[in-house]
């Protein structure tokens, strides 16, 4: 699987996103059993469209656009039955795997919208 696909302002956040994926899969290994191939790839896609607003949001210099795109992600994939607590973990692999590779301060806004949703997702428990 290609995942530095459609990500061409910055080649780490494919790296950030395999990471991540592959950590969700070892944290739930019955993930694969139950969604197979597809689920894999769905969530990869899934987290690419994560850092592609994360980094839009820095981009721009506006923490709303993260805000609003957890507010949105969090509406539709609960009407879906997929638990807040789902969407928390891999919003916290995210941060943890960015936290990692920050080694120049690069990363600050990105962590800082991470905590900001995570923040507001646990208020949704």
């Amino acid at each position: 699987m290609n995942f530095t696909k459609n990500v061409n302002y910055d080649p780490k956040m494919g790296q950030v996103v395999k990471l991540v994926v592959d950590g969700i899969y070892k944290e739930n290994p019955k993930l694969y059993e139950l969604f197979g191939h597809s689920g894999l790839e769905r969530c990869t896609e899934d987290n690419f469209f994560h850092m592609r607003y994360l980094h839009t949001s820095y981009q721009l210099n506006n923490p709303s656009v993260f805000e609003d795109y957890t507010e949105w992600l969090h509406d539709v994939l609960t009407s879906r039955k997929l638990h807040t607590e789902h969407i928390i973990q891999n919003f916290e692999l995210m941060y943890e795997t960015i936290d990692k590779m920050n080694d120049k301060g690069n990363w600050d806004f990105h962590l800082e919208r991470l905590e900001d949703a995570i923040e507001s997702l646990r208020l949704k428990l």
